[in-house]
């Protein structure tokens, strides 16, 4: 896709056919705390990814949410079928998101009625849509609201710096390093939403009960970025804190205002949960 080289711990690496799957150890992805692949399966109208159905296989027997893109041309629905076939005779799991890969800056016509177009296949075949592209030529050729409007996850490209538009994961970087992957560094992407990561709905079926406020005692550190859980140290024990998720620290009075005196907790079901400030400034919770 794009290319540079922030350095931080990501939600989701995506692969393609430069990946040479019997290259990488997919164990490091969890390592690197990262949840899920997001997998080049096809492009145009006529080439299947070489590598996806090993991508796919191994990321999913590590436990990973596995999604699909299609490196989008301008076709149409030739295009959205094409990208379908592949998918499903890859092993591309039904409730996966399927993006299409809109970069292609000669395309002509609207480029929201044919991310639309795509989308609709996409979802009558079983899988959830999205649109990936870089934050430039999503400002100037995409309408949003009506993409989002219409249920398509929105994933944009910035290694700069996190996009202004509005989005539900960044790609912030093409340069991530993939420990014992010698081949190359892979792309990697911050999932907002948590849906790439735990699914379409990551609400728990009830809150937690509510504690009493936390306090921040005297020499104590914690920071929370990116929606990623970090710890402060108090002298009688760790607690779990909120803080923004572009890593700005809540005040006292910010933290005395939230509800909930744990960020971590486990249901009657025994799943654990996060609670975690979304980048609308919502309180949300995912499967941790």
């Amino acid at each position: 896709m794009l290319m540079s080289g922030t350095a931080t711990n990501p939600d989701v690496i995506d692969l393609s056919n430069y990946d040479i799957a019997s290259n990488i150890d997919y164990s490091q992805i969890k390592a690197v705390g990262a949840k899920a692949l997001i997998v080049k399966t096809s492009e145009s109208t006529n080439y299947k990814d070489t590598q996806a159905a090993n991508h796919i296989a191994n990321g999913l027997a590590q436990g990973l949410k596995v999604h699909g893109y299609h490196f989008y041309r301008g076709n149409g629905v030739a295009e959205a079928n094409w990208a379908i076939q592949c998918a499903k005779a890859q092993g591309l799991p039904n409730d996966a998101y399927l993006f299409i890969d809109f970069e292609e800056s000669s395309i002509g016509g609207d480029w929201t009625s044919q991310t639309l177009t795509f989308a609709n296949a996409v979802k009558a075949a079983g899988y959830r849509a999205g649109f990936y592209s870089g934050e430039s030529l999503t400002s100037t050729n995409l309408n949003l609201t009506t993409l989002k409007n219409n249920d398509i996850y929105l994933w944009i490209a910035n290694y700069t710096a996190r996009p202004t538009i509005t989005h539900d994961a960044w790609q912030f970087t093409s340069g991530f390093n993939l420990p014992k992957y010698s081949q190359k560094t892979v792309d990697a992407s911050i999932d907002y939403s948590g849906k790439l990561i735990v699914g379409n709905n990551p609400q728990p079926p009830s809150w937690p009960v509510r504690e009493p406020r936390s306090k921040i005692e005297s020499g104590a550190s914690f920071g929370l970025t990116d929606g990623r859980v970090s710890t402060k140290a108090t002298p009688n024990s760790t607690e779990r804190m909120i803080a923004a998720p572009d890593g700005v620290h809540l005040n006292q009075s910010d933290i005395d205002d939230l509800p909930f005196k744990y960020q971590v907790w486990q249901d009657e079901k025994g799943i654990n949960w996060l609670l975690y400030m979304s980048t609308d400034g919502t309180l949300r919770t995912r499967k941790e």
